[in-house]
Protein backbone atom coordinates (compact mmCIF):
# COMPACT_ATOMS: atom_id res chain seq x y z
CA UNK A 1 0.00 0.00 0.00
CA UNK A 2 2.67 2.10 -0.92
CA UNK A 3 2.83 5.41 -3.35
CA UNK A 4 -1.33 6.27 -3.64
CA UNK A 5 -0.69 9.29 -1.29
CA UNK A 6 0.37 12.70 -3.23
CA UNK A 7 -0.23 16.44 -4.20
CA UNK A 8 -2.67 16.69 -7.40
CA UNK A 9 -0.95 17.88 -10.57
CA UNK A 10 -2.31 21.14 -10.30
CA UNK A 11 -0.54 22.00 -6.70
CA UNK A 12 1.41 25.09 -6.31
CA UNK A 13 5.31 24.39 -6.40
CA UNK A 14 5.95 25.49 -3.12
CA UNK A 15 4.02 22.72 -2.05
CA UNK A 16 5.64 20.20 -4.36
CA UNK A 17 8.98 21.26 -3.21
CA UNK A 18 8.23 20.78 0.29
CA UNK A 19 6.44 17.18 0.10
CA UNK A 20 10.07 16.38 -2.03
CA UNK A 21 11.56 17.90 0.80
CA UNK A 22 10.28 15.72 3.37
CA UNK A 23 10.17 12.73 0.82
CA UNK A 24 14.19 13.20 0.48
CA UNK A 25 14.27 13.47 4.10
CA UNK A 26 12.80 9.96 4.93
CA UNK A 27 14.77 8.58 2.69
CA UNK A 28 18.00 9.95 4.34
CA UNK A 29 16.76 9.25 7.76
CA UNK A 30 16.00 5.30 6.31
CA UNK A 31 19.78 5.24 4.92
CA UNK A 32 21.43 6.29 8.42
CA UNK A 33 19.49 5.10 10.83
CA UNK A 34 19.13 1.29 8.96
CA UNK A 35 21.36 1.20 6.40
CA UNK A 36 21.92 1.92 2.62
CA UNK A 37 19.62 -0.71 1.56
CA UNK A 38 16.73 0.42 3.05
CA UNK A 39 16.33 3.50 1.43
CA UNK A 40 14.65 1.13 -1.28
CA UNK A 41 11.38 0.92 0.52
CA UNK A 42 11.04 4.67 1.25
CA UNK A 43 7.72 5.78 0.78
CA UNK A 44 5.07 8.33 0.26
CA UNK A 45 2.69 7.45 2.77
CA UNK A 46 4.67 7.60 5.41
CA UNK A 47 6.05 11.17 4.48
CA UNK A 48 2.76 12.27 4.74
CA UNK A 49 2.78 10.83 8.34
CA UNK A 50 6.23 12.62 8.84
CA UNK A 51 4.99 15.95 7.62
CA UNK A 52 1.16 15.52 10.37
CA UNK A 53 3.66 14.09 12.89
CA UNK A 54 6.53 17.40 12.66
CA UNK A 55 6.26 20.98 12.54
CA UNK A 56 7.76 23.61 9.67
CA UNK A 57 10.71 23.71 11.72
CA UNK A 58 12.16 20.21 11.30
CA UNK A 59 13.48 21.27 7.78
CA UNK A 60 13.03 25.06 7.93
CA UNK A 61 16.90 25.37 7.62
CA UNK A 62 17.16 22.90 4.88
CA UNK A 63 16.44 24.84 1.23
CA UNK A 64 17.29 21.64 -0.89
CA UNK A 65 17.87 18.07 -0.44
CA UNK A 66 19.58 15.88 -2.66
CA UNK A 67 21.55 12.31 -2.81
CA UNK A 68 24.91 13.74 -3.15
CA UNK A 69 24.81 17.22 -1.36
CA UNK A 70 25.03 16.55 2.81
CA UNK A 71 24.54 20.10 5.07
CA UNK A 72 25.22 20.80 8.60
CA UNK A 73 21.69 21.17 8.89
CA UNK A 74 19.88 18.15 7.19
CA UNK A 75 22.34 15.65 9.18
CA UNK A 76 21.18 16.93 12.49
CA UNK A 77 17.60 16.89 11.57
CA UNK A 78 18.63 13.33 10.34
CA UNK A 79 20.14 12.24 13.65
CA UNK A 80 16.97 13.01 15.78
CA UNK A 81 14.44 10.56 17.49
CA UNK A 82 12.04 11.65 15.24
CA UNK A 83 13.74 10.92 11.95
CA UNK A 84 14.54 7.14 13.58
CA UNK A 85 11.17 6.22 14.96
CA UNK A 86 9.37 7.05 11.73
CA UNK A 87 12.24 5.31 9.24
CA UNK A 88 11.12 2.66 11.49
CA UNK A 89 7.36 3.06 11.03
CA UNK A 90 8.09 2.96 7.85
CA UNK A 91 10.39 -0.32 7.34
CA UNK A 92 7.69 -2.14 9.78
CA UNK A 93 5.04 -1.37 7.38
CA UNK A 94 6.88 -3.02 4.55
CA UNK A 95 7.71 -5.81 6.90
CA UNK A 96 4.00 -6.40 7.45
CA UNK A 97 3.14 -5.77 3.40
CA UNK A 98 5.96 -8.68 2.86
CA UNK A 99 4.35 -11.19 5.54
CA UNK A 100 1.10 -10.46 3.80
CA UNK A 101 2.48 -11.12 0.37
CA UNK A 102 4.37 -14.27 1.71
CA UNK A 103 1.31 -15.43 3.38
CA UNK A 104 -0.47 -15.55 0.44
CA UNK A 105 1.84 -16.79 -1.67
CA UNK A 106 0.92 -14.25 -4.67
CA UNK A 107 4.95 -12.60 -4.78
CA UNK A 108 7.49 -15.47 -4.86
CA UNK A 109 10.51 -12.38 -4.77
CA UNK A 110 8.89 -11.49 -1.55
CA UNK A 111 10.43 -13.94 0.52
CA UNK A 112 13.91 -12.92 -0.91
CA UNK A 113 13.59 -9.07 -0.16
CA UNK A 114 12.63 -10.54 3.41
CA UNK A 115 14.61 -12.04 4.50
CA UNK A 116 17.61 -9.64 2.89
CA UNK A 117 15.88 -7.27 5.10
CA UNK A 118 15.39 -9.56 8.21
CA UNK A 119 18.17 -8.56 9.90
CA UNK A 120 17.30 -4.65 9.84
CA UNK A 121 13.44 -6.08 11.22
CA UNK A 122 15.03 -8.03 13.81
CA UNK A 123 16.57 -4.77 14.75
CA UNK A 124 13.83 -2.49 14.80
CA UNK A 125 11.58 -5.14 16.96
CA UNK A 126 13.71 -5.24 19.67
CA UNK A 127 14.11 -1.18 19.60
CA UNK A 128 10.63 -0.78 19.38
CA UNK A 129 8.85 -3.77 19.96
CA UNK A 130 5.19 -1.87 20.92
CA UNK A 131 5.38 -0.41 17.40
CA UNK A 132 6.39 -3.44 15.61
CA UNK A 133 3.85 -5.59 16.86
CA UNK A 134 0.90 -3.42 16.54
CA UNK A 135 1.76 -3.21 13.07
CA UNK A 136 2.45 -6.84 12.69
CA UNK A 137 -0.87 -8.29 14.65
CA UNK A 138 -2.96 -5.10 12.75
CA UNK A 139 -1.76 -7.08 9.06
CA UNK A 140 -2.51 -10.56 10.36
CA UNK A 141 -5.99 -9.28 11.45
CA UNK A 142 -6.08 -7.75 8.19
CA UNK A 143 -5.38 -10.92 6.76
CA UNK A 144 -8.12 -13.36 9.16
CA UNK A 145 -10.77 -10.26 8.08
CA UNK A 146 -10.12 -11.37 4.11
CA UNK A 147 -10.90 -14.93 4.79
CA UNK A 148 -13.59 -14.34 6.52
CA UNK A 149 -14.67 -12.53 3.37
CA UNK A 150 -14.85 -8.75 5.13
CA UNK A 151 -15.81 -6.24 3.47
CA UNK A 152 -13.97 -2.95 2.04
CA UNK A 153 -15.03 -0.97 5.31
CA UNK A 154 -14.04 -3.97 7.60
CA UNK A 155 -10.48 -4.11 6.23
CA UNK A 156 -10.09 -0.54 6.24
CA UNK A 157 -11.15 -0.38 9.61
CA UNK A 158 -8.58 -2.40 10.29
CA UNK A 159 -5.80 -0.63 8.59
CA UNK A 160 -6.85 2.70 10.04
CA UNK A 161 -6.84 1.05 13.60
CA UNK A 162 -3.20 -0.24 13.30
CA UNK A 163 -2.34 3.89 12.42
CA UNK A 164 -4.38 5.00 14.92
CA UNK A 165 -2.99 3.08 17.66
CA UNK A 166 0.43 3.51 16.53
CA UNK A 167 -0.02 7.30 16.51
CA UNK A 168 -1.40 7.96 19.74
CA UNK A 169 0.47 5.25 21.64
CA UNK A 170 4.07 5.33 20.09
CA UNK A 171 4.24 8.78 18.76
CA UNK A 172 2.47 9.85 21.40
CA UNK A 173 -0.35 12.16 19.21
CA UNK A 174 -3.23 13.07 20.88
CA UNK A 175 -4.75 16.36 18.85
CA UNK A 176 -8.20 15.02 17.00
CA UNK A 177 -7.33 16.87 13.96
CA UNK A 178 -4.18 15.29 12.96
CA UNK A 179 -5.45 11.79 14.46
CA UNK A 180 -8.65 12.40 11.76
CA UNK A 181 -6.32 12.86 8.89
CA UNK A 182 -4.02 10.23 9.40
CA UNK A 183 -7.28 8.05 9.76
CA UNK A 184 -8.73 9.21 6.99
CA UNK A 185 -5.30 8.66 5.05
CA UNK A 186 -5.52 5.31 6.35
CA UNK A 187 -8.97 3.80 4.86
CA UNK A 188 -8.39 5.35 1.85
CA UNK A 189 -4.91 3.90 1.11
CA UNK A 190 -6.30 0.58 1.64
CA UNK A 191 -9.65 1.69 -0.37
CA UNK A 192 -7.63 2.83 -3.39
CA UNK A 193 -5.39 0.08 -3.52
CA UNK A 194 -8.52 -2.32 -3.73
CA UNK A 195 -9.36 -0.65 -6.00
CA UNK A 196 -6.41 -0.29 -8.57
CA UNK A 197 -5.72 -4.18 -8.11
CA UNK A 198 -9.54 -5.29 -8.72
CA UNK A 199 -8.99 -6.67 -12.14
CA UNK A 200 -5.88 -8.63 -11.21
CA UNK A 201 -7.36 -10.07 -8.45
CA UNK A 202 -10.55 -10.86 -10.77
CA UNK A 203 -8.34 -12.35 -12.80
CA UNK A 204 -6.39 -14.56 -10.43
CA UNK A 205 -8.75 -15.78 -8.68
CA UNK A 206 -7.39 -13.72 -5.39
CA UNK A 207 -9.46 -11.99 -2.66
CA UNK A 208 -10.67 -7.97 -3.34
CA UNK A 209 -13.27 -7.17 -1.20
CA UNK A 210 -15.02 -5.68 -4.06
CA UNK A 211 -14.90 -8.42 -6.52
CA UNK A 212 -18.69 -8.40 -6.83
CA UNK A 213 -18.75 -5.05 -8.94
CA UNK A 214 -16.74 -7.42 -11.56
CA UNK A 215 -14.06 -4.80 -12.86
CA UNK A 216 -12.79 -1.58 -12.70
CA UNK A 217 -14.50 -0.63 -15.57
CA UNK A 218 -18.16 -1.27 -13.52
CA UNK A 219 -16.94 0.97 -11.07
CA UNK A 220 -15.96 3.87 -13.61
CA UNK A 221 -18.81 3.36 -15.54
CA UNK A 222 -21.79 2.65 -12.97
CA UNK A 223 -20.28 3.56 -9.38
CA UNK A 224 -17.92 6.05 -9.77
CA UNK A 225 -20.55 8.79 -8.35
CA UNK A 226 -20.88 6.43 -5.21
CA UNK A 227 -17.12 5.62 -4.73
CA UNK A 228 -16.14 9.43 -5.03
CA UNK A 229 -19.20 10.21 -2.56
CA UNK A 230 -17.37 7.82 -0.28
CA UNK A 231 -14.24 10.35 -0.15
CA UNK A 232 -16.01 13.31 0.25
CA UNK A 233 -18.03 12.98 2.53
CA UNK A 234 -15.31 11.67 4.74
CA UNK A 235 -13.43 14.76 3.85
CA UNK A 236 -16.56 16.41 5.45
CA UNK A 237 -15.66 15.17 8.37
CA UNK A 238 -12.13 15.90 8.87
CA UNK A 239 -11.17 18.15 12.28
CA UNK A 240 -9.01 21.40 11.68
CA UNK A 241 -5.54 20.39 11.99
CA UNK A 242 -3.86 22.65 14.81
CA UNK A 243 -1.19 24.11 12.87
CA UNK A 244 -1.33 26.20 10.16
CA UNK A 245 1.76 26.30 8.64
CA UNK A 246 3.27 25.06 5.26
CA UNK A 247 3.17 21.09 6.28
CA UNK A 248 -0.60 21.44 7.38
CA UNK A 249 -0.97 22.89 4.18
CA UNK A 250 0.71 20.41 2.33
CA UNK A 251 -1.48 17.46 3.79
CA UNK A 252 -4.81 19.71 3.58
CA UNK A 253 -3.79 19.65 -0.27
CA UNK A 254 -3.05 15.81 -0.40
CA UNK A 255 -5.94 14.87 1.14
CA UNK A 256 -8.49 17.07 -0.53
CA UNK A 257 -7.57 17.29 -4.40
CA UNK A 258 -4.53 14.65 -4.16
CA UNK A 259 -6.04 11.54 -3.28
CA UNK A 260 -9.50 12.16 -4.98
CA UNK A 261 -7.38 13.10 -8.40
CA UNK A 262 -5.75 9.78 -7.98
CA UNK A 263 -9.21 7.67 -7.58
CA UNK A 264 -10.15 9.44 -10.82
CA UNK A 265 -6.76 8.73 -12.63
CA UNK A 266 -7.08 4.92 -11.40
CA UNK A 267 -10.45 4.62 -13.33
CA UNK A 268 -10.67 7.27 -15.99
CA UNK A 269 -9.01 4.63 -18.42
CA UNK A 270 -12.15 2.73 -17.77
CA UNK A 271 -14.78 5.14 -18.72
CA UNK A 272 -16.69 4.67 -21.26
CA UNK A 273 -16.44 7.55 -24.15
Amino acid sequence: MFGYVGLDKDAPAVLKNNFRKHYCFLCRSLGYHYGQVSRIFVSYDVTFFLMLLSDDNLLSKVDKITCWKKTKELSEAVKTDLAKKVAAFNLTLMAGVLCDHIRDGDKSYTKVIYKLMNRTFKKIEKEYPFMWNTVISGYDKMSEVEKNNGSVYDIQNCFAQLVETVAKEFFEISDQGTLSYLIFVAKHLYFLDTVDDLDKDVKSSAYNPLKYLDSKSTIANERYIDMSEIIRTAIMHLKPLPDKGLNAMTVSRIVHYGMPEKLFGILKGELKK
